[in-house]
């Protein structure tokens, strides 16, 4: 699994007051315990601290555990094997999850204490019902969990995956000598820079064992923005793709236009000597324009709406069917259009009835 490593941003500054940070990739056995959490909470800038085995969106997929439900009866062909993430006290709180029912996990949720785990919204709706699941139990690692809290869902693995059942599990109780450990810090935006941070995180590391050390640092942003990339580039090229056939469009319009107005040079020249007035001019060259457009914008709405389930899987937080981004493009469409006949029109209008009139 590929992993951030020392200090990076885990939320936007637009959504928080805050700007988190997470980090630090490194291995150690008894990290959970040994990990000195209040100093590095009382460093210059930071807000919160908290590490886990797995961040969120990032190009690994994570682990899974193969569970067994206490009173649930999984069916035939359902798979059982869940993902899950290890996480310390205070992580769902630095990362904005919301707590559903139940509590979070604390510092006495150690290795000497009964096994707990925290299961999400949909957790509960599959297995339980939508019952509430504090006080149930179920099967992992051979051990027997009592969930303990249930938090809102979040997206996991990708922006665009639908919710699925996901758990979480102390990480003091469940870590063993290969778990990657990921820390994450919560930055104060007017406090000293998140690059003075990661010089604190790489001396507790430096403590904990001399000879490990986190691999770098980066946002967060950054370092789950590989999990929409496909998305990116299909975007960029759908852009340049659709900027292209915006300009073929306008020249296309202009040149149509442009054409048909010089072939009615003649007949614009009887119509201003019989009174026609340029604004007359104007309006019936618009117009004659406005009506191609309108045809054109109306069958590729259509085109448009047809191919919506083409683009489902490249869209997250909006619909493929979006009133308003229909409406929008076909305003700009119009806007465009209309600027593009106006061009030809405005040349029509000033054409001197005398000068057309002799014209063949």
């Amino acid at each position: 699994m590929l992993y951030a490593a020392a200090i990076m941003i885990v939320a936007s500054v637009a959504l928080f007051v805050a700007a988190p940070l997470a980090g630090g990739l490194f291995r150690r056995r008894q990290v959970a315990n040994e990990l000195d959490l209040e100093r590095l909470e009382h460093e210059p800038g930071v807000a919160a601290v908290s590490y886990a085995d797995y961040v969120p969106l990032s190009l690994g997929t994570g682990s899974w555990e193969d569970l067994r439900i206490a009173g649930y009866l999984p069916r035939a062909s359902e798979n059982m094997k869940l993902y899950r993430n290890l996480v310390a006290p205070g992580y769902f709180d630095l990362l904005r999850i919301p707590l559903a029912g139940g509590r979070d996990f604390d510092v006495k949720d150690d290795g000497k204490a009964p096994p707990v785990a925290i299961v999400n919204e949909t957790f509960s709706r599959r297995f339980f019902a939508g019952r509430n699941p504090v006080g149930r139990t179920f099967e992992g690692w051979g051990r027997t969990l009592t969930i303990v809290g249930m938090v809102r869902d979040i997206k996991v693995h990708s922006l665009e995956q639908g919710a699925e059942p996901y758990f979480y599990v102390p990480f003091a109780q469940f870590y063993h000598a290969d778990t990657p450990t990921v820390f994450h810090l919560r930055h104060l935006r007017t406090a000293a820079p998140p690059s003075s941070l990661s010089r604190e995180i790489r001396a507790a590391a430096r403590r904990l064992d001399p000879a490990v050390t986190p691999a770098g640092e980066a946002p967060l942003a950054d370092f789950i923005g590989a999990s929409y990339y496909r998305q990116k580039v299909t975007a960029t090229l759908l852009t340049g793709l659709g900027l292209l056939a915006l300009l073929l469009a306008v020249l296309g319009l202009y040149s149509v236009i442009a054409y048909e107005v010089a072939q009615w040079t003649h007949e614009i020249g009887i119509r201003m000597a019989l009174g026609a007035r340029p604004r007359d001019v104007l309006q019936l060259v618009i117009g004659m324009g406005m009506r191609l457009t309108s045809v054109g914008i109306g069958l590729g709405l259509l085109a448009a709406f047809a191919s919506t389930r083409l683009m489902k899987g490249l869209l997250f937080g909006v619909s493929a069917t979006d009133p308003a981004v229909f409406a929008g493009i076909a305003a700009l469409l119009a806007a465009v259009a209309w600027v593009s006949c106006f061009v030809p029109a405005r040349r029509a209008s000033l054409v001197d009835p005398m000068v057309a009139l002799r014209r063949d």
